[in-house]
């Protein structure tokens, strides 16, 4: 079975930030994969800089949104940060 892929962009009109950072909560990510019936998601973002190392705060949404999406049985199945230069890492794969 195949399971359909659907891309949402979070941050249209549910973040908030600055030139350099941007915010979305995790009970905005998790109500959304809720809202969209999802079996599991994945998290994706971009670091404009180039630098593609997960921050701390990076490496925190993980470990929080992998905890709380299996409690609500829509697991995180991955959290990948890309770069305009298509260098890209994984956060606690």
């Amino acid at each position: 079975m195949t399971l359909p892929v659907i891309f949402h962009d979070l941050a249209e009109g549910r973040a908030s930030g600055s030139d350099d950072a941007l915010y979305v909560g995790r009970s905005t990510v998790l109500r959304t994969a809720l809202d969209m019936a999802a079996h599991s998601f994945v998290l994706a973002h971009n670091h404009p800089s180039g630098d593609p190392t997960p921050t701390r705060e990076d490496e925190a949404m993980t470990l929080q949104l992998r905890h709380l999406g299996s409690e609500l049985h829509v697991p995180l199945t991955a959290h990948v940060i890309v770069t305009p230069s298509g260098r890209y890492a994984a956060v606690h794969e």
